[in-house]
């Protein structure tokens, strides 16, 4: 008999453990969610305090308290989270209430999660435990659902009814509500309005599967041969009536690329096309076919997390990341600060772009519409290797008539001096010559047909030349100094 009460102890401290695998919020990665409209949260873990019941604290989120905007208010999972070791997990709206998740609760098992005296009383019951798979792993998960009660335990007639969340054994959440809102559906303030629902990972950062955090170096990562071809728009109006409009279609080529431990440099083919039109039906076109060197450097305030709060001098934003086709992040801004612990709205009148970047594609696109004023930027095509998308530009240089014929450079590569041909050209012409880094090294202006410029006190490598007259590049292309 006693053998039997042992080996019953054993077993059950031993399910006792396995069940309590079932952790919610661990510290040492970083879970990403998405909602409905694609919207991206992530779940990151700020500070533990480790003690009889450890304490987490989730990064903070923006909060509105009905007269100021603060950094420093609740996540949207609320403002920490105890893991007791009784196997509750405990979550704290923005009224400080307590919403109760049983981890080591077993199937069909159901429990008060919440509870407002004289009010409502909203249980947890777990109606699944399966093996799932998510983001690429492959784990066992429990699915909780929600029911609304009234005090005396009659049902309710509530948005929370049939909910669901789901958590698993090693990873935390795969399917979680923001508890900050819990139990109320929606909060409103002049930023935004947030909604209670449910949100759906979508990444890990350990183990490193599905979506992470874009970053600045990834929204301009392109290799030689992307195309990315862009159109601006903007109008103006007066009194009412149509009086201007400005269009430029630009296809941008990558020719090269030189990876830097701190920066990219890109050789870019350009070819641009604008067109002015007026109020009398006047229109104005000019082309422009250059090559030129962009320079990428760091941009940390973009690096942040999704939703996560960065100061820039005297304003407050956020991060927005959406989870489309190819991950979108837009910096909002608009909140400045009247003191150290309040940030109102900023007021302003006409359009204010918010301006969005595409992994892979650059930025920033945006679209403003204001009092039938239209100021856009908008992506039309690209190329990225065997991938297209949209309908590219067929042709963007002047009409034939209006073409110069080419200068010359010559020899390539050179050691001392550089000769330059300009025959049939309208004179003068400028020369520039560019360091791999983007950097002038040279200038020279040319008066006759056939001039050389001295370049043996250049340091030896790679430059980047161009020929130009006051209205465009002529000619651009790379030399060599050996």
């Amino acid at each position: 008999m006693k053998t039997a009460i042992l080996i019953f102890l054993f077993l059950f401290n031993a399910m006792l453990l396995i069940a309590q695998n079932y952790q919610t919020v661990l510290s040492n990665r970083i879970g990403y969610f998405e909602d409905s409209n694609k919207d991206v949260r992530c779940i990151r873990i700020d500070s533990v305090l480790p003690q009889t019941d450890s304490i987490f604290f989730p990064a903070p989120n923006i909060n509105f308290d009905g007269e100021c905007f603060t950094p420093y208010g609740p996540s949207w999972l609320g403002s920490m989270v105890i893991v007791k070791n009784d196997g509750y997990n405990l979550y704290f709206n923005k009224d400080k209430d307590t919403v109760k998740i049983k981890t080591i609760a077993s199937l069909n098992e159901t429990w008060t999660a919440f509870q407002i005296q004289d009010s409502i009383v909203i249980t947890a019951k777990v109606i699944q435990i399966t093996l799932s798979s998510f983001v690429g792993v492959s784990d066992s998960t429990k699915t909780i659902e929600f029911k609304v009660y009234d005090k005396a335990m009659v049902p309710m007639n509530h948005d929370l009814n049939n909910k669901t969340i789901i958590l698993s054994k090693n990873h935390g959440w795969v399917k979680v509500l923001n508890f900050n809102l819990f139990p109320h559906l929606y909060s409103f303030s002049p930023f935004y309005i947030d909604l209670l629902q449910e949100y759906a990972l979508i990444g890990l950062s350990d183990p490193q599967v599905g979506i992470q955090n874009l970053l600045w170096f990834q929204v301009h990562d392109f290799q030689i041969g992307d195309e990315i071809h862009s159109e601006y728009y903007n109008n103006g109006v007066y009194n009412g009536s149509f009086s201007y409009s400005t269009t430029i279609k630009t296809i941008e080529k990558y020719l090269e690329r030189y990876d830097f431990q701190d920066s990219i440099v890109y050789k870019v083919e350009t070819r641009r096309a604008k067109e002015l039109n007026y109020y009398m039906g006047d229109k104005v076109q000019s082309f422009t076919h250059d090559t030129l060197i962009k320079v990428i450097k760091p941009f940390p305030l973009f690096d942040h997390f999704p939703l996560e709060p960065f100061l820039e001098g005297t304003e407050l934003g956020e991060i927005s990341m959406k989870n489309y086709s190819r991950l979108q992040k837009t910096p909002l801004f608009g909140l400045s600060n009247e003191s150290d612990s309040c940030w109102k709205e900023i007021i302003f009148s006409g359009c204010m772009n918010n301006d969005f970047y595409v992994k892979g594609l650059g930025g920033p696109f945006y679209s403003c519409y204001y009092n039938f004023n239209i100021n856009e930027q908008k992506l039309i095509y690209y190329k990225k290797g065997v991938q297209t998308y949209g309908s590219p530009f067929i042709a963007l240089d002047a009409p034939e008539h209006a073409r110069d014929k080419n200068p010359e450079l010559y020899p390539n590569p050179a050691t001392e001096h550089i000769w330059l041909k300009a025959t049939d050209l309208t004179l003068p012409l400028m020369f520039d010559l560019h360091d791999i880094m983007g950097r002038k090294v040279l200038e020279q202006e040319l008066k006759a047909m056939l001039s050389f410029v001295h370049v043996g006190s250049l340091e030896r490598g790679i430059y980047f030349y161009s020929f130009r007259n006051e209205n465009q590049v002529i000619k651009s292309g790379k030399v060599i100094l050996k």
